[in-house]
C-alpha cells in the first residue's frame, strides 16, 4: 500500500500544473501592474509637488515724456512679477522679456541668475521702455511677452512663456505668447 501512495504522488496531475502556471501568470500581471502604479504614483507627486512659475500681469507706469538718441517720445516703467505657484523650490531661474509696440521690439532683456524661488515666493523686475513720439500719435500698443526657464527639485528644466497686451486706455490683458517671436534663450 506504501508503493500506491508514492506512485500517485510522484506524477503531477494535469490540474495542478494549470493551477501552478496560472498562478505564475497571474503573479507576473500584478507585478507589472504594481509597477505600473508606482510609476504613475511618483509621476501624480511630481506634478502635485513640483514648482510651476508664472508671471504674473506686470505694472505699467505712466509715461514720462523724455528724449532718447534725438528722438522725441515717453520712458515707461514695467515691473514684472515672477511666482512660484509650486510646492518645491525653482532654482537656476532665468527670465526673458521682450517689449513691442506695433509689432516692433522696443526692449530685449535676458536675466540669468535670478534668486531661488522658494514655494508661493515672488521677485519681481523692472524696465524702462522708450516709446518714440510718432508712435504715441497713434493709438498706443503695448505689448510684453518672455519665457522664465528654470530647474525644479526633481532635477527637469522647465519653461513658462507668458504675453500681456496694454492698450492707449491702461487696460492689461494676456496674450498668446506665440503670437510674438522670441529667440532661444
Amino acid at each position: 500500500m506504501a508503493e500506491e501512495v508514492s506512485k500517485a504522488v510522484s506524477r503531477p496531475h494535469l490540474v495542478t500544473i494549470v493551477v501552478s502556471v496560472g498562478a505564475l501568470v497571474v503573479s507576473g500581471a500584478s507585478a507589472v501592474l504594481s509597477y505600473e502604479v508606482l510609476a504613475l504614483n511618483r509621476q501624480n507627486s511630481i506634478m502635485a509637488q513640483r514648482a510651476y512659475l508664472a508671471v504674473q500681469e506686470p505694472s505699467i507706469g505712466k509715461g514720462t515724456p523724455s528724449a532718447t538718441r534725438g528722438k522725441d517720445g515717453k520712458t515707461y516703467e514695467m515691473h514684472f512679477r515672477i511666482t512660484n505657484l509650486g510646492n518645491t523650490p525653482a532654482s537656476e531661474i532665468a527670465f526673458k522679456a521682450s517689449v513691442f509696440t506695433f509689432g516692433r521690439r522696443v526692449l530685449d532683456q535676458h536675466r540669468a541668475g535670478v534668486p531661488d524661488l522658494g514655494p508661493k515666493d515672488s521677485t519681481v523686475y523692472g524696465y524702462s521702455i522708450f516709446v518714440e513720439r510718432q508712435q504715441l500719435d497713434f493709438e498706443f500698443l503695448l505689448t510684453a511677452r518672455g519665457a522664465v526657464t528654470y530647474r525644479d527639485v526633481f532635477g527637469y528644466q522647465r519653461r513658462s512663456d507668458w504675453c500681456f497686451s496694454q492698450n492707449s486706455s491702461g487696460a492689461i490683458a494676456p496674450c498668446n505668447p506665440q503670437t510674438y517671436s522670441l529667440p532661444e534663450q
